[in-house]
């Protein structure tokens, strides 16, 4: 019993005399894992797409998208999602403080100004939200969200996603952005 006592109260203290979680570090949390998730999401699928072809990638997408960012998440005890005005999937819908971000970003990208890498916001309960772009960089991306997407592209793709809005991309787009909400 005594050892239990002990136990808890080491645990206490050591919550009590924790330092508050620093924005430098919360940064530094957001971008590794951002960067996880999204190398983690571009390897799967495009080792899907280069051994079962682009629809079975829009398959894999819809059936794991979800499935690896939660798992990514729980690795680095974080919340995290991404986020489109323009989702495709109905689960990815930005918030309307989201929604705000991704406008403003898109103003600049309008008026030709550099996104920001990231932003960071400070929560009442002294957690972080970490913001990143999603920008079209790669071609590949635009054989599901491009201009041109292929009949049976399209047909896979309004078949899982009926409410699609995640189309008519370009290189160079802003297409939506990771959130990563790093706790205390």
């Amino acid at each position: 019993m005594i050892r239990y006592a002990l136990s808890a109260m080491a645990l206490f203290s050591t919550l009590v005399l924790a330092e508050p979680l620093t924005q430098l570090q919360a940064v530094e949390k957001g971008k590794k894992v951002s960067s996880e998730l999204l190398q983690t999401l571009g390897n799967h699928l495009q080792e899907r797409i280069q051994t079962k072809g682009i629809v079975s990638g829009v398959n894999f997408c819809s059936q794991n998208g979800l499935v690896l960012t939660q798992k990514v998440a729980e690795e680095n005890n974080v919340t995290l999602k991404r986020v489109s005005v323009h989702n495709r999937n109905p689960q990815n819908l930005a918030s309307e403080e989201e929604t705000k971000i991704l406008v403003r970003w898109n103003h600049l990208k309008e008026a030709k100004k550099p996104l920001p890498e990231y932003e960071v916001i400070s929560q009442a309960d002294g957690g972080y939200l970490y913001y990143q772009p999603i920008v079209i960089k790669n071609p590949l991306c635009l054989q599901c969200h491009g201009k041109n997407v292929k009949p049976a592209v399209a047909k896979a793709i309004n078949a899982l996603y009926p409410e699609d809005n995640a189309k008519r991309y370009k290189i160079g787009d802003l297409r939506g952005m990771v959130v990563v909400g790093i706790p205390k």
